[in-house]
């Protein structure tokens, strides 16, 4: 019994440092294990609310693009927008977001669901975006309205204004919304038509005219309180074409380069259609060489390098567009003159033609960018900026054409002859006497076989054949010196003529 008290007395002393320390332990990897697990589960709830967000961006961005491009924004049925085109910005809407619509106001809404409780502490991710109150405290939206606030449609435009049509035919209506911001978008697609004598044109809920019937009508759409109209004429008369255009005007290819042009023919009722398909067309290279080719559809290729106009035809009338070829990786190789010679006589013409040869075999007329130049002996011919040759005097030259480092020469011969070949030599006055300290001006002729008679004084040569001269001789100019008989002597062309002129005290010639 006392063994059995102490025993208990014992015990009442309560747990030893050993046991507190164990039971410490204990409760503290529990608290760890709950803690870790608390964590992880908010880690992922974390990383879930991310990935909620990023998705939320892209159908923010998704549907503020579609909107810039198609003038409005998609409809929706339940949260989800319907229309097909949405795909070309976001290839699936992402679940659990929701979005919303009013085409009265033009604008959107879209929210998704968060698991953090604070709302401010993701407003931050959103800068530059504006805002909505969540529609409860686990959620977060996005709203978009222009400049952050609503703005009100202040007018409305329809184009083209007025319309020709004839029966059949057909016209695209485009309405214009001008907002109280200053923007403006197109809403062809949201606004209501209406017309007011409907048997001469229907209308589409998209504004695409088609016309039924001869007469006048009012067109008239309706978006976001405001009106506006358009007059549609309707007539049975078919218009005829009264002119062609071909677009671009002027063009600038490299060798190999390729350009589309486009044929437009426009109607004497003001309408207008596309006829490339329709018309006929065709290349003319200027200075010569094939410098573009144009296919059945105005598709035309760079072949050399120049200058080419192209040309379609259609119905009686023809438009027109000018082509530029330049060269990449093609280089000059040479030029060349021709022709390679020319005979002229004085005052007659010849013209030079100079081409530049290129690397790929290209050819290109330069005549008109090339300069001239004649060689040492420029009294025979002259050579203007064009390459036009011109005959001086009686003899021979070289013209040479230079174009960028290049150069090629044309020999030209200028005769004095128009008639027969050349047949004799003479010299006039024959046999002439002068004083001492006299001039006299001998002329040499040319006699050819039909009996013309040409001055060739200034081209042929002078000279004394007697032993001793009593005259001076310079281009057939005789002056006395001495008293005397002195033999002259005149060679042209292989022919030679002779007289002899006698100086005395007095002229007696």
């Amino acid at each position: 019994m006392v063994s059995f008290q102490r025993h208990l007395k014992q015990n009442s002393q309560g747990f030893t440092l050993v046991e507190l320390l164990l039971v410490v332990t204990v409760l503290g990897i529990l608290s760890a294990v709950t803690i870790s697990t608390l964590n992880q589960q908010a880690q992922r709830e974390r990383a879930a609310d991310v990935v909620r967000l990023a998705q939320l961006e892209q159908a923010n961005q998704a549907i503020q693009s579609f909107e810039a491009v198609e003038g409005y924004y998609p409809p929706e049925v339940g949260g989800v927008p319907t229309d097909t085109k949405l795909s070309e910005y976001l290839i699936n809407w992402p679940a659990g977001v929701e979005y919303r619509v009013d085409s009265s106001t033009n604008s959107f809404a879209i929210y998704t669901e968060l698991s953090d409780n604070n709302f401010n502490k993701f407003s931050t991710a959103w800068e530059g975006v504006a805002h909505c109150s969540p529609t409860n405290i686990d959620s977060i939206s996005v709203c978009v309205t222009p400049g952050g606030t609503t703005p009100s449609v202040t007018s409305l435009s329809l184009s083209p204004s007025p319309v020709l049509l004839t029966v059949g035919g057909t016209q695209q209506l485009t309405a214009t919304a001008t907002y109280s911001d200053g923007t403006s978008t197109t809403v062809s697609n949201s606004t209501t038509w209406t017309i007011t004598v409907p048997n001469v044109v229907t209308v589409s809920s998209s504004g695409f005219l088609t016309a039924v019937g001869s007469g006048s009508t009012n067109v008239s759409g309706s978006f976001g309180g405001q009106t506006a109209s358009v007059t549609v004429n309707v007539t049975n008369v078919t218009p005829t074409v009264a002119s062609v255009t071909v677009t671009p005007t002027s063009v600038a290819l490299n060798v190999g380069g390729t350009q589309q042009f486009t044929a437009t023919a426009t109607y004497t009722d003001g309408s207008s259609s596309n006829v490339t398909n329709s018309a006929v067309w065709n290349v003319q290279s200027l200075g010569g060489g094939t410098v573009a080719s144009v296919n059945s559809t105005g598709l035309a290729t760079a072949q050399s390098v120049g200058s080419a106009i192209v040309r379609a035809s259609y119905s009686g009338f023809t438009g027109s567009a000018s082509i530029t070829v330049g060269s990449t990786g093609v280089v000059l190789t040479s030029i060349d003159v021709s022709p390679k010679t020319m005979t002229l006589t004085i005052g007659q013409t010849g013209q030079l033609t100079v081409n530049a040869i290129y690397s790929d075999g290209s050819i290109v007329d330069v005549t008109g960018k090339s300069t001239y130049s004649v060689g040492q002996i420029q009294t025979y011919v002259s050579v203007d900026a064009s390459g036009l040759v011109t005959g001086v005097s009686d003899g021979s030259a070289i013209v040479t054409a230079h174009y960028s480092g290049f150069s090629a020469d044309s020999n030209i011969t200028v005769s004095t002859f128009t008639g027969g070949t050349l047949d004799a030599l003479v010299i006039a006055p024959t046999y002439p006497t002068i004083a001492i300290g006299e001039s006299l001006q001998l002329r040499a002729f040319t006699r050819d076989s039909l009996g013309n008679l040409t001055d060739v004084t200034s081209s042929t040569s002078w000279s004394v054949s007697s032993f001793i001269s009593t005259i001076t001789l310079k281009n057939g100019l005789v002056t006395g010196v001495s008293s005397g008989t002195t033999v002259v002597q005149a060679d042209y062309k292989g022919e030679t003529a002779s007289t002899y002129v006698t100086v005395s005290s007095s002229s007696t010639f």
